[in-house]
């Protein structure tokens, strides 16, 4: 696995990204983890044995404002004879999806070098059913290694995203076809880029594990990559089935959501999610999965519902485009309430984690 990991770093210098159902690959032929063609030029996944093994991949989840980009990698071994492939990648539509979008500006590489695929039907024999796959043909030779990738962008609540994130939803990443593959999928990194402000990671399970910031976890390894690149790794990963997937809970702080003390939806519409928390006074989500951008805008919510004027650019521009945030000359840090005192503090232990 290590000479696998060093000689693909070393000999391709790629730079990975990735943000969808990368496991929906598979062989045609070598037994496995298939993925046939059946009459009428339809295609659906056979789980059974391969020698061609998934050694290693590498997603990131890209996400911006209103879209988000997807590069992925994925290595893969010939442990047997030589033989020809045909490897898809799935068009589908996230659950409860309000509109159909195709993919856009989708390409695909072997090694480095954009091939050519076809784009057919899911014959809708597959648990999850995809709607097309995008299908290029591979030939291993023996004992011989390949990268694949597929590169695409597409809109949130489209195509495996789940709910759009202007709502309280989740992102999905199918990660349990891969297991279809000879053995186990050897490594798996996941970079979840979070570009945005607003845009809110509030929960995920990954490898059959509610993430749960007060307890240890346990079968896979979570870290902070810089100020908004959150990683999960994870090795030698069996799912229990193809269906297996990560799930990425989001909240998108300018939705609206009505609270104790205003009553007009004029009132709502002007001020933002973290706004509202402030005032609740919640401490009680999670911080841990928030960007330092984000943990910095929700330390300042507090002193910029009092009114107080902000000198940094970055903070001004941003509360002086909220119409409910109103600059006061008599500001004072003594009309803090010991809640939002509590949630400064709550903040800033967070940040010196990151440190």
């Amino acid at each position: 696995m290590k000479r696998l990991v060093i000689q693909i770093i070393v000999m391709l210098s790629i730079k990975i990204f990735v943000f969808a159902d990368d496991g929906y690959i598979g062989a045609v032929s070598g037994n496995a983890g298939a993925l046939q063609a059946d009459k009428n030029y339809t295609y659906h996944i056979i789980e059974d044995e391969t020698e061609i093994a998934m050694e290693y991949e590498h997603v990131i989840l890209n996400m911006y404002d209103d879209h988000y980009s997807v590069e992925a990698d994925f290595v893969f071994y010939n442990n047997g004879e030589e033989k020809t492939v045909f490897m898809g990648f799935p068009e589908s539509k996230g659950y409860q999806a309000r509109e159909y979008k195709k993919l856009e500006n989708f390409k695909t590489y072997i090694d480095g070098n954009e091939v050519q695929y076809i784009c057919r039907p899911d014959s809708g024999v597959y648990e999850i059913g995809g709607l097309n796959w995008y299908v290029k043909k591979v030939n291993f030779k023996k004992n011989q290694f390949h990268l694949s990738r597929v590169t695409y962008n597409t809109g949130y609540g489209f195509a495996n995203a789940g709910l759009y994130c202007g709502h309280e939803g989740s992102l999905a990443y199918t990660y349990g076809t891969g297991g279809s593959w000879y053995g186990p999928i050897g490594k798996i990194i996941i970079d979840i880029v979070n570009n945005t402000s607003d845009i809110y990671i509030t929960g995920l399970e990954f490898c059959r594990e509610q993430y749960d910031s007060s307890q240890q976890v346990k079968n896979f390894r979570i870290s902070w990559q810089g100020q908004n690149i959150l990683r999960l790794e994870a090795d030698n990963v069996n799912p229990e089935s193809t269906g297996e997937e990560l799930s990425i809970d989001t909240q998108d702080c300018t939705e609206l959501h009505s609270y104790e003390g205003i009553d007009k939806m004029d009132d709502v519409n002007t001020t933002t999610f973290l706004q509202r928390k402030v005032e609740a006074g919640d401490t009680s989500f999670d911080l841990s999965l928030l960007t330092k951008k984000q943990l910095r805008i929700i330390r300042n919510d507090c002193y910029a519902v009092n009114g107080r004027i902000f000198a940094a650019d970055d903070l001004k521009y941003y509360y002086e485009s909220i119409p409910s945030y109103i600059k006061k000359q008599s500001y004072d840090e003594n009309q803090l309430t010991d809640k939002q005192k509590a949630l400064i503090e709550k903040v800033k232990e967070e940040e010196s984690l990151r440190k």
